[in-house]
């Protein structure tokens, strides 16, 4: 558990033991998906450490189908592939993606629905049911996406002023609605189950969000708001979607706001924040496309910041993260 980032894993092991022996039925009721993912694994294999090894093969089949796809759709050359596929890498923890295994899962599954929604334009939102179902956490993400319809003025007229009454009056509200749906008992139970995830997340010491992992997810936000600048300097793809812009600008209030109000320990935004890789290898890609209309000196700063800034943070977790979690098991 060195690090704070150790429990995940080892709670899922148990989680695989329960269900082999029968007694899974209450496990992860807030999100059945995840119980029939781990129910399968469970049945499938009977070496635990199959799940990690299995969680990583479908998360970076996910971003590589995501990445290579977006990257054929904006006609980009073998050159830059490989380079927003190795910058994205740099940004995406392994660690993190073979420890937590639902939340990576489930921010792939949002990732894929919003680019057949947001890009291809091939399916209806109600797909985002899927990831939310693997994990509520994702419900941040979907709702960011939900008022990025709204046009932005309306968001700080009506939208939040209408989040400060629910913040303030957040209790009666859930038992309302738990209440409302007493004939509804399966339903009722997910809410509930989620509610209590919630909460324990945002009053447990466990939970809380270490230093240094809240210096990393910042370090990563700021890599996405620069390059959302860039993007829009020059008009690249993702940037003449108006509703694109809007989930950037809904993004960095969400996240300044959690960080400042320190809401769930460091656990709202690093929600947020953990699927910012996907969106800055998005932008890196429209970047490095429309290098032919920036001047050489330009190019050059510009990839300097690409190549640089991604292989700064994959020195992090390789040099100081990594490391303190060996040095830390071994004692």
């Amino acid at each position: 558990m060195y690090g704070g980032e150790g429990v995940d894993l080892y709670r899922h092991f148990e989680s695989l033991d329960l269900i082999r022996i029968g007694n899974g039925e209450n496990l992860y009721m807030e999100a059945p998906l995840s119980l029939l993912y781990l129910s399968v694994v469970a049945n499938l294999f009977d070496n635990n450490h199959i799940l990690p090894l299995v969680s990583t093969w479908i998360f970076y089949a996910m971003y590589f189908y995501l990445i290579i796809s977006y990257c054929k759709c904006i006609k980009a050359d073998d050159y830059v592939i490989k380079t927003v596929i190795c910058i994205g890498i740099s940004f995406l923890v392994f660690f993190g993606v073979m420890n937590n295994i639902r939340y990576p899962i489930a921010m792939g599954m949002f990732m894929l629905v919003f680019y057949q929604e947001f890009i291809k334009e091939k399916i209806s939102k109600i797909w985002y049911v899927l990831p939310v179902l693997m994990h509520p956490g994702i419900a941040f993400l979907l709702l960011i996406r939900l008022l990025a319809n709204i046009k932005f003025r309306y968001i700080f007229m009506l939208i939040l002023p209408f989040s400060i009454f629910v913040i303030l009056n957040i209790e009666n509200i859930l038992q309302t609605i738990i209440s409302f749906l007493v004939f509804m008992p399966d339903l009722q139970n997910l809410i509930v189950k989620a509610m209590i995830k919630m909460y324990s997340y945002s009053s447990g010491d466990e939970y809380a969000v270490p230093l240094l992992f809240r210096v990393t997810s910042l370090y990563v936000f700021i890599i996405f708001l620069v390059l959302s600048a860039l993007a829009y300097n020059y008009r690249c793809k993702l940037m003449k979607n108006e509703y694109f812009v809007r989930m950037i600008k809904i993004i960095t209030i969400v996240v300044l706001t959690g960080e400042i109000t320190n809401y769930m320990d460091g656990n709202f935004s690093d929600r947020i924040i953990g699927i910012l890789p996907f969106f800055i290898t998005m932008l890196s890609s429209d970047i490095l496309v429309i290098m032919n209309k920036m001047d050489r000196m330009t190019i050059v700063t510009v990839k300097t910041f690409l190549y640089g800034s991604s292989l700064f943070y994959l020195s992090i977790w390789l040099f100081k993260v990594y490391l303190n979690w060996i040095y830390g098991g071994l004692e």
